[in-house]
């Protein structure tokens, strides 16, 4: 004799086949806020980086615009025995273009930017300027015709600007060279006509492709509620066959009638609900009709089974939004930080 409620000898074998795809939804969703808090938080411990412009190549008229620089000029004149007909002015910028300050103990060799050029030669420091104002950073010209720029702290975003002063030819190279904890190599860009004036930071391909998935995320997000009160309304669908059903059985087993005799006359039913192609959840159907063409269900067992079917697949959806809608503020919280920062 049949169990009412008997379960089939692999029902754990097909409750488990039967979730393998919300499951793995779940888990594709997971991996993508794993990697959003990853990013977030490595944005928050940030990574320094260093890059010097080469900015605009002036000629200077008149010595005396330079203020202080002038004597230092004059005297480098006398000394020398000669007479500087021209003198140039370049003016190098120095940029903390990551999300992580440099301090002086970080700087285990000075930025050191050697300009070798024809008939060039370095004089002077100019006034140094800075934003944010009031960087204590010192700079020194050595006999090499090398600009030695002594460490400091440069927090993210900083820039400093070194007008060097000389006879310094157009076509001369920059040189640079540093070692700095946490960065693998300064950057050099030469922009002689082309000042960074802004504190944004660089960001990396990552970045990028970060900021084009939580668009695209957020994009399927628009049609994530749509998708789930479509679902709502076929599990409401089913679930209301399924109390039609359940009410007469109910009551046929209150006037005393046989378990055996209810699910001989409900057989026909479950049948055609089981195999209704144009219902929703096919592929929870075709689960327990499996089990109940090999004898494995009764008839209210098959009925029981396909409404836990149904209440799984409704859970594993609510819990693929979350995640889906979690990973989408968590992308966006991010990109408002790169934004500020």
């Amino acid at each position: 004799m049949k169990k009412q409620l008997e379960l089939p000898k692999n029902a754990a074998f097909r409750r488990l086949r039967s979730l393998v795809v919300p499951v793995a939804k779940a888990l594709a969703a997971a991996v993508a806020l794993t990697a959003a808090v990853f990013t977030v938080m490595s944005s928050f411990e940030g990574k320094p980086s260093i890059t010097v412009y080469a900015g605009s190549l002036e000629t200077i008229a008149d010595i005396t615009q330079l203020g202080d620089t002038s004597i230092v000029i004059s005297r480098k004149s006398s000394d020398d025995s000669a007479d500087y007909q021209r003198i140039d002015l370049l003016k190098l910028l120095i940029h903390n273009d990551g999300n992580g300050p440099i301090s002086s103990t970080d700087v285990q060799t000075p930025i050191t930017i050697e300009v070798v050029g024809k008939n060039t030669q370095l004089l002077a420091i100019g006034e140094i300027r800075s934003n944010p104002i009031g960087i204590p950073l010192e700079a020194s010209i050595s006999e090499s015709n090398t600009v030695v720029v002594e460490p400091t702290l440069l927090n993210a975003g900083d820039i400093v600007e070194i007008p060097v002063i000389g006879v310094i030819d157009s076509s001369a190279s920059v040189t640079i060279s540093a070692r700095i904890r946490g960065i693998k190599q300064a950057r050099f860009i030469d922009a002689r006509d082309r000042i960074a004036s802004n504190n944004k930071t660089s960001k990396s391909a990552f970045h990028w492709i970060f900021i084009a998935c939580t668009f695209a995320l957020t994009c399927v997000g628009f049609l994530l509620p749509a998708a789930y009160f479509q679902h709502l309304r076929d599990y409401l669908e089913d679930t209301s066959r399924i109390s039609d059903i359940l009410g007469p059985a109910r009551a046929a087993s209150d006037t005393g009638t046989s378990a055996e005799e209810i699910d001989k006359a409900l057989h026909s039913t479950v049948h055609s609900l089981l195999r209704d192609e144009t219902a929703p959840h096919q592929r929870e159907r075709d689960s327990v009709f499996e089990s109940f063409e090999n004898g494995n269900y009764t008839a209210l067992g098959a009925i029981d089974g396909f409404r836990h079917e149904i209440n799984n697949s409704r859970r594993s959806l609510r819990i693929f939004i979350a995640i889906a809608y979690s990973t989408i503020v968590l992308g966006w919280v991010y990109i408002l930080y790169s934004l500020i920062t």
